[in-house]
Parts: C-alpha cells; structure tokens; sequence
C-alpha cells in the first residue's frame, strides 16, 4: 500500500487530558449523564473516560472544553527563571499547558573527558494545536543539581506555535545553543519532539504513515 501522510482532522485527536478534564466536571457537580448528553455519547462511554480506560477526542470533548478548558489548562503548569531579556516581562514565568516533552542534551568535555549538561528543552501543548517551546541553560554541571527545576534558566523561547513553526524552531541550529559533537543529540531532539507530537495525536507533515491493514 503506497504511503500516507498523516490527515489533518483534528476531530479524531485523542484529548490526552480526558481524566482529568471529567474529573473537573464532575467536581463542579456534573452528573456522567450531563456530560454524555453534553458530549452526545454514551454514559458507558464517560465511565471509561472517568477510570482513564479510554480518551476522549477534542471534538466531543468540545462542550468540556469550553467550560473547563482554563481551569485545566491553569492545573497544569511550570514556574521557571529567565536570562534578562530571554522573554519578555521579566524574570519570572508562569507557563500553562501540558508539558508534552522535556529533555536534556549533554556534550563531553574534552579536556575532562566526561559529559556535562547543555540545555534542556521543554515542550508545553496549550490545546487548539499550539505549543511554547523553553531552552534551559543549566546554572549548575552537577547531575544532581540539575534535576531540579531552580537551577535552570530560561535562555531561548518561542510562545504560541503551531505544528509547522515549532519544528521550524527546533530544527534551526542558529537559535538555541549548539554542542561540538555531530552525535550531539540535535538529530535525537528532533525525532523525540516529532516523535511526542505523533504521541498526543497531533499530526506531522514531514512523517510518512504507512498505515495497518485491520
């Protein structure tokens, strides 16, 4: 079968949230009932949504969404530091959104022969197909220092991207820092920001699909 690229229906995403977002509901004193009428599906269905069984897609979650969209979106968050002038508004950011991915990309000092932390990349999904893309630079090279997230700076940032201008930011060398080695992780950064995008249903145009025969 001749390969496909990936369609861009957006209603058959599945909403990687759908737990949570139903949790939020009931909480607020819906009833699986209210939010099956609400999502014109089965209360079976809103059951399994409720245990995490099953997602939902954000075309039925719709109704939700316009309800408990920001409270959701507020839930999920990461406080970070920033290098003066790295974005705008100061020092202090409060980003919103699921944290789709975060890695960290070492280089090996040559004089001591051994590696040490560059940056880190985080991706946070803002929902309706945008993302903030964060790269950290570490205030300190201890391993142990850097897992925790006070000892990271924000130094490059691009806010509110959609698919094709986030992995136009990830794939420009000349924007975040760069590491000596051409086995430098910059390849893997690439596939694992594709590679988490095809995770939470978001489609790639640059993957090629070559779909099962069911």
């Amino acid at each position: 079968m001749e390969a496909q690229k990936p369609s861009r229906n957006r209603k058959k995403r599945p909403f990687k949230q759908t737990k949570e977002l139903v949790r939020l509901a009931l909480n607020d004193g819906w009833t699986q009932a209210d939010i099956a009428t609400s999502c014109r599906t089965q209360q079976s269905i809103v059951s399994d949504w409720k245990k995490g069984t099953k997602t939902g897609t954000e075309e039925q979650l719709r109704p939700l969404l316009e309800v408990f969209g920001s409270k959701l979106r507020r839930a999920s968050f990461r406080f970070y530091r920033a290098v003066s002038g790295a974005l705008e508004g100061g020092i202090w950011h409060k980003v919103e959104g699921q944290v789709i991915l975060q890695r960290i990309v070492y280089c090996q000092d040559p004089q001591q022969a051994k590696w040490e932390p560059l940056y880190k990349l985080v991706v946070h999904a803002l929902g309706r197909g945008k993302f903030n893309a964060l790269y950290l630079s570490p205030v300190s090279l201890d391993k142990v220092a850097c897992g925790k997230d006070e000892n990271w700076l924000i130094c490059y940032a691009r806010m509110d991207l959609d698919v094709t201008k986030l992995l136009g930011f990830i794939d420009n060398p000349d924007v975040k820092p760069r590491t000596p080695s051409p086995l430098d992780g910059e390849v893997q950064i690439k596939y694992l920001v594709r590679a988490a995008l095809l995770n939470h249903g978001y489609p790639v145009d640059d993957v090629v699909t070559h779909p099962a025969n069911w």
